[in-house]
């Protein structure tokens, strides 16, 4: 068993600006190789912990339609904002499905699985999800090179100022299990990934705002600490010239299927009087 998040639909709600300001939307290039990969052409999708929708809307031109669950009232209201002709968004979570009808070909979490139960959320999802459906974790992240030094000094200074309760404390620990450990002993053990670089361009605003759109440094969590810490990151990245600053960004899905079987036909016949005999042997693999 993996450690459950506290469940807190109001997480993000007071953060939903920031958040729809601030965050990168998912590369182009990665949304068009799920698509086709998971062949969802026709087909229904379901983006669970869906926020504002930027993942759900991304999805819904290349999709049959398109379900958006997230408990907070707030993003479900920013995604009905911009939502796609065949995308709909409901109020709901992991622990409450019951917006969602059989067959989906995909399921998305786009950073939202670590605040699942994880190990519940892939079993309540096995029912719904179709024999050659796949289920994908997205992220994204700054990349580790030369070019986004800036950035990760820049973070290092936010972390100093967050507030961590105790299951953001276990997430950044030795004892936090991996997606790709979890997906593995789970239904879904068929794991493949991609990634696709893309570069994003930083105003000191932004850079401010995407802080603030996190579960540890909201406004409501720094206070009269937001003050200090605007004024210490100016200082931060004055040596790295003025803004925009650019990052290059890693944006990945991490896709699970079941394994596929592959069957072995071997066909026999004989002639007995006017009738003849088929036997079949059947050989299940698992790959």
């Amino acid at each position: 068993m993996t450690q459950q998040a506290p469940y807190k639909p109001d997480r993000f709600d007071q953060a939903v600006d920031h958040y729809v300001a601030a965050r990168s939307r998912y590369a182009p290039g990665l949304i068009s190789w799920l698509a086709e990969d998971t062949r969802i052409a026709g087909k229904t999708v379901l983006d669970l912990g869906c926020g504002p929708g930027f993942l759900a809307n991304a999805l819904a031109p290349k999709a049959g339609a398109v379900l958006g669950l997230d408990p907070s009232p707030n993003m479900i209201a920013a995604a009905r904002t911009e939502a796609a002709p065949n995308a709909r968004f409901e109020i709901g979570s992991s622990e409450d499905l019951s917006h969602v009808e059989a067959p989906v070909q995909l399921v998305t979490m786009g950073r939202a699985f670590h605040w699942m139960d994880r190990d519940q959320t892939l079993n309540d999802l096995a029912p719904f999800l179709a024999r050659d459906g796949a289920i994908a974790i997205i992220n994204d992240k700054v990349a580790n090179i030369p070019m986004n030094a800036w950035w990760h000094e820049f973070n290092a200074l936010a972390k100093r100022y967050a507030v961590m309760d105790d299951y953001n404390q276990h997430r950044a620990s030795d004892a936090w299990v991996p997606h790709e450990q979890v997906l593995e002993a789970s239904t879904f053990s068929d794991l493949r990934r991609i990634s696709v670089f893309q570069r994003h361009s930083w105003t000191f605003e932004r850079l401010v705002r995407h802080t603030y759109s996190r579960s540890a440094t909201t406004e409501a969590l720094l206070g009269a600490q937001m003050t200090s810490f605007e004024k210490e990151a100016r200082g931060l990245l004055a040596p790295f010239g003025p803004e925009p600053w650019v990052s290059l960004n890693e944006h990945i899905a991490l896709l699970a299927r079941r394994p596929r079987l592959i069957f072995s036909l071997r066909v026999l016949t004989r002639c007995l009087t006017c009738r003849h005999v088929i036997r079949v042997r059947v050989r299940l693999f698992r790959q």
